[in-house]
């Protein structure tokens, strides 16, 4: 049977109606969907918020935007223009070390200087940092 054959059968074949009970069943949920659909304030998003305040913000003078545009990239400009290369963290903390060494330097010469230590050829050897746990080894001992 073609595709065809078959809506023509269709269109020859009387619509039955739905049993009147159904029928005011339907109607009457529709009719109570329809009213608190009515009755419901519409609901606003946040989007629709935002899209409103960028079109009024737009709407505003466009030469004064263009000469807030200008003002920014000349901010920019300038900002980029005069940026150090060199990064503040990095030289703060060699100078850092610079005087914590030069502190420990001083508080060895008054030492040695008021008798109390004897004066060193060498800086004592530095622990060793710690290893990561995977390299651990531990021994497990069971009793």
């Amino acid at each position: 049977m073609n595709p065809e054959d078959f809506e023509k059968q269709l269109m020859q074949r009387p619509l039955r109606q739905a049993p009147t009970g159904w029928r005011a069943e339907i109607l009457g949920a529709a009719k109570a969907a329809a009213k608190d659909a009515a009755t419901e304030e519409p609901r606003i998003s946040v989007w629709t918020i935002f899209k409103g305040w960028i079109a009024a913000g737009m709407e505003l003078r466009p030469k004064a935007l263009a000469g807030l545009a200008a003002i920014w990239i000349l901010i920019f400009a300038l900002h980029f223009s005069t940026h150090d290369d060199s990064n503040p963290v990095i030289s703060r903390l060699s100078a850092s070390k610079q005087i914590m060494a030069e502190v420990r330097e001083q508080r060895l010469f008054f030492a040695e200087l008021a008798g109390l230590k004897e004066p060193r050829d060498a800086e004592p050897p530095k622990r060793p940092l710690p290893q990561p746990r995977s390299e651990r080894r531990e021994q497990i001992v069971l009793v």
